[in-house]
């Protein structure tokens, strides 16, 4: 069946706008197998500024929430310590922290959550987001690898898109399927770009050798 994922930039919603949403799904049998919070982008984790931070944190609990009352079983953050500004031992620090109470929240509601590979150099392979999801050692932090985004750090960097993904062996959720170009990460139309999306779609469904 095919799903749908939402994006939700402010999840506070009522109850008849939810009631809209859950009807909507059932009256064209489309589920929503995921949502975006591309609100943690402008609200990073890893901010130096405790406002920044705390909303941040406000936005992905209710996401969190949001999405156990509509049925969405998986929530993909961005993988950014911090977009409007430089990345430091400190910002970094600060999204480990609140990726462990984003964790802890999860498994409250028992929701999924997947880092996005994202462009900056943070986190924009598979290989790095495991580094956090060892650290945070939690069954409800995964990844949600972005093909695009980890093709442009192969090429950058001269390894292996396959290779990379394998990292995520047990990890990986889900592939965020979209086309980019060397340096190139938006709106860049499938098959325009050097994605090679039957590639890492096949490796991420090849059943293991014994």
């Amino acid at each position: 069946r095919r799903q749908r994922q939402m994006c939700i930039r402010d999840s506070y919603m009522d109850t008849e706008e939810k009631r809209e949403i859950m009807e909507a799904i059932f009256d064209t049998g489309i589920p929503i197998g995921s949502m975006s919070v591309s609100a943690l982008t402008k609200y990073a984790l890893g901010d130096p500024d405790q406002a920044v931070r705390d909303r941040g944190m406000e936005i992905a609990e209710k996401s969190i929430q949001l999405s156990s009352a509509l049925g969405v079983r998986t929530v993909m953050i961005p993988g950014y310590d911090i977009y409007y500004g430089e990345s430091t031992i400190e910002t970094k620090r600060y999204f480990l922290e609140n990726i462990r109470k984003i964790a802890e929240i999860a498994e409250r509601e028992g929701i999924l959550v997947g880092f996005e590979t994202m462009e900056n150099n943070f986190m924009n392979t598979t290989g790095k987001a495991v580094q956090y999801v060892n650290m945070v050692d939690s069954a409800y932090l995964k990844i949600y690898p972005d093909a695009g985004n980890i093709t442009n750090a192969a090429v950058a960097n001269r390894h292996d898109v396959c290779e990379d993904l394998s990292l995520g062996k047990g990890k990986l959720i889900a592939l965020h399927l979209k086309e980019t170009k060397p340096d190139v990460y938006r709106e860049v139309p499938f098959l325009t770009g050097h994605v090679e999306f039957a590639v890492s779609y096949t490796h991420l469904t090849l059943p293991t050798k014994a």
